[in-house]
């Protein structure tokens, strides 16, 4: 069927019912994103992945992406005339601050419930990766924002926004990496697209690559524990490490200002948490 038909149908159906329409595309792109993206990655199919993934989109992205695009799109109207800079940019800023936040922060809490978790695990979540990923986020989805805002209608700029996230997932699995530098802060932060067969080796070179930081100085933890040359040849598949996680480090060109503290163990070092960091 041409694109042309096939957007002519899908206007009409935002027409006749476009809560309906934005709440089904959405999860249909997200799912089918996840399918291309496993595709790519040649891994197993993962069906509970794709699942999960297509209701995220359904029952959050759809519906308060929607609602948030026609809100932003009247608020904007009512202060600056409409396709000037000011209209652009003010979109830009409030969509940056405002529902950057509530997706990074809304997908971490759903998906870590669905894998079991309650709130501590939520919190821990959020705490460890939240910043990581909205600071990559700011590096990338203010531009497509701004020429989305200046040239898509608001009815499809939902639908911009769900093509162009299934576009970056089937590049690879986004992983944060956050850095630290002696008593540097910030720390730095880079993020890496790395497909589920490929190895934390890949991992370690891309941000060592994208971070300038030489490789044999680069430290990395996850889940708390040091990466060491035992995990290099592991497959993001086997470390089940995927899009939305983040490794924290150091980079080992200065003395390390540890924080939380570091324990040497005989397996590598070990990040400490919660009573133990407190008594070391």
């Amino acid at each position: 069927m041409p694109f042309a038909r096939v957007l002519q149908l899908y206007s009409a159906a935002l027409q006749r019912h476009p809560w309906r329409t934005q709440i089904v595309t959405t999860g249909v792109l997200w799912g089918a994103g996840d399918v291309l993206a496993q595709r790519f990655e040649k891994a197993p199919f993962d069906a509970r992945r794709c699942a999960l993934t297509a209701a995220y989109g359904a029952s959050f992205i759809g519906p308060v992406g929607h609602a948030w695009y026609l809100g932003l799109d009247r608020a904007a109207r009512a202060l600056f005339r409409p396709g000037s800079l000011a209209f652009v940019g003010g979109k830009v800023v409030a969509d940056t601050a405002v529902f950057g936040p509530v997706h990074v922060a809304g997908y971490f809490s759903y998906m870590t419930a669905l894998e079991g978790g309650g709130p501590p695990e939520i919190l821990a979540k959020l705490r460890r990766d939240f910043w990581p990923t909205f600071s990559a986020e700011l590096a990338v989805w203010p531009v497509v924002q701004a020429a989305n805002f200046k040239l898509v209608p608001v009815q499809y700029q939902l639908l911009v926004v769900n093509v162009f996230t299934i576009l970056a997932n089937a590049a690879g699995n986004q992983i944060f990496i956050v850095v630290r530098k002696g008593k540097q802060y910030p720390p730095a932060v880079c993020d890496v697209r790395i497909k589920y067969e490929q190895t934390i080796a890949d991992v370690k070179a891309a941000a060592s690559a994208k971070l300038g930081v030489p490789k044999d100085k680069l430290l990395l933890f996850w889940q708390n524990k040091e990466l060491t040359r035992a995990y290099d040849s592991k497959t993001l598949l086997d470390l089940n490490l995927h899009t939305g996680f983040s490794l924290s480090g150091y980079d080992l060109s200065e003395e390390p200002d540890y924080w939380p503290p570091v324990i040497e163990t005989p397996e590598g070092r070990r990040i400490l948490t919660g009573d133990e960091a407190l008594q070391a």
